[in-house]
């Protein structure tokens, strides 16, 4: 670390030439990149439908919301199997 701070501040005209140049750069492509963000509704049949009825299908929830993950995290040396009822109970 102390190399690099001593290679920008011995050349820190160069540094903030190029962070001039960076921040013009950022600043002329700044509309050009706000244009090609979308908001996309996906309509009946096309990708984004279909994938959200997969995975209302495959998991019976989640496709049109955001979906939850539920994990159960068992003691040491313990596995859910012999548990059922247990956790059962959790998430009633």
């Amino acid at each position: 670390m102390r190399r690099l701070a001593e290679l920008v501040l011995r050349h820190r005209a160069l540094v903030v030439v190029a962070w001039i140049v960076i921040a013009v750069a950022g600043a002329m492509v700044a509309s050009t990149v706000n244009g090609r963000t979308t908001v996309n509704f996906s309509l009946p049949g096309q990708p984004g439908d279909t994938a959200a009825n997969k995975i209302i299908e495959a998991f019976h929830n989640g496709g049109n919301t955001t979906p939850m993950l539920v994990t159960v995290t068992m003691p040491e040396g313990q596995s859910v199997t012999g548990h059922e009822d247990k956790v059962a109970a959790a998430f009633a």
